[in-house]
């Protein structure tokens, strides 16, 4: 028997050395998960404002593409007017020139005609009334048609001037559509371009988010693991401290059945309790043996209930029947109301939270900074909405319960006096 004793208890301090190590090890990896979540998170915030500029870049251009289409389709308005104009001004030039040719020609045959007949006649004769009277006529014919003439030459002129004008108006206009044609080809390719820049950009976004949601759905499951080997680690501890309960307990029994058949006296400890009475407690060792207490520094928080009355404390006690010293790692907080709502004393997550969790009933564990625990046990309702992993505030709404709450802090696997949170 009593090597089986030991080899149990071998095998347990084993196992919780074991389970020691897994969480040291996960600790370290999920520090490192989350040094490498703030670093590709980084990464992401980084991303996400070059896609901003690179759109802003990309609405820009679009904008200057849109003005310079506009200003191109207004030019070519512009260009057929000119267009229509010059067209028009040929037309009139081409016109001009005809009548001023028919002029010459009808002036310069009528001074022939006119003035060969009267050379004829001044060779002949003297000048006579009708040679005058002709050569009046020849006059009048003469001015009139340089009248004439000169008209023609002067339209003729302003209008290859307006010519001239308009086809350097048309060139200039020309050579304007050709550079906005140009402008507005290297904007599309610059647009093009920038369209696939953008859309690398959130290709490369939404492989970051993948990653850190990878990264995220790692480090959940790292902290849940860790908190299940905590309180993997914590459940072995009160089993062995239940176990050696139960050996001192029984070891209890056969030292009374052997005073019993024996009729010896035992030597007795008279150790004073709460109401300075003597109370007489077996030598035979203490179950408060190997129990880890650190105390709470940390800021003043709530209390888990409103209106309640404390009816266990925390701390040594002394069993009246079996007369040995236990440990109570909790306080039992009886409410003053029925259906009382029990409250998260810190923010934190949410690492346990399970209904009919046997002796304990309805038990939910709370995780919170600098390796705290809040244990809340004897529920008598969880709400759906509470569940494993969900991170809560301060005073957020954990449960109810209909007469005590059984309310437990731990420090780094140390034990604390869950009064020293908010008293």
């Amino acid at each position: 028997m009593r090597y089986f004793l030991l080899f149990t208890l071998f095998f347990v301090t084993t196992f919780a050395s074991s389970i020691d190590k897994k969480i040291q090890l996960n600790s370290t990896i999920l520090k490192k998960q989350s040094i490498y979540k703030k670093r590709t998170t980084q990464e992401i915030k980084k991303l996400a404002r070059e896609i901003k500029n690179e759109e802003n870049a990309y609405l820009n251009i679009k904008k200057k593409l849109q003005k310079v289409s506009n200003d191109l389709e207004l030019n070519k308005k512009r260009l057929k007017k000119a267009l229509d104009t010059v067209s028009y001004i040929e037309k009139q030039s081409s016109q001009v020139k005809q009548n001023t040719k028919k002029t010459e020609e009808k002036l310069v045959n009528s001074i022939i005609e006119n003035y060969s007949i009267t050379l004829g006649k001044g060779i002949i004769n003297k000048e006579s009334l009708d040679d005058i009277i002709n050569k009046e006529k020849l006059d009048i014919i003469l001015d009139d048609s340089k009248d004439k003439i000169l008209k023609s030459n002067i339209k003729y002129f302003q209008l290859q001037n307006d010519k001239r004008k308009n086809d350097l108006k048309l060139k200039k206009l020309l050579k304007f559509i050709k550079e906005q044609e140009k402008q507005k080809l290297e904007y599309k390719k610059l647009t093009k371009k920038l369209a696939t820049s953008v859309n690398k950009l959130k290709q490369k976004n939404n492989k970051y988010k993948k990653r850190l949601e990878q990264i995220v759905s790692k480090q959940n499951k790292l902290s849940d693991l860790l908190g299940n080997l905590k309180i993997l680690k914590v459940k072995e501890t009160k089993r062995l401290k239940l176990k050696k309960l139960k050996e001192k307990l029984a070891k209890q029994e056969r030292l009374k059945k052997q005073r019993l058949n024996s009729k010896k006296p035992t030597k007795d400890i008279k150790i004073k309790n709460n109401n300075n009475k003597h109370t007489k407690v077996r030598n035979i060792g203490s179950s408060v043996k190997g129990i880890k207490i650190a105390s709470y520094k940390g800021i003043k928080t709530r209390a888990p209930l409103k209106s309640y009355t404390i009816t266990k404390k925390f701390g040594k006690y002394y069993d009246p029947i079996y007369k040995i010293e236990l440990f109570n790692e909790s306080i039992s907080m009886r409410s003053k109301v029925k259906n009382a709502k029990v409250y998260s004393v810190l923010k934190g997550k949410v690492i346990y939270a399970k209904n009919n969790a046997g002796t304990l009933g309805n038990v939910v564990i709370v995780k919170h900074s600098n390796g705290l625990h809040t244990v809340y046990s004897q529920l008598s309702n969880i709400p759906r909405s509470l569940k494993v992993g969900k991170w809560i505030p301060k005073g957020y709404v954990i449960g109810r319960v209909n007469r005590t709450l059984v309310f437990q802090a731990t420090k780094n696997n140390r034990y604390i006096n869950p009064i020293q949170l908010f008293k």
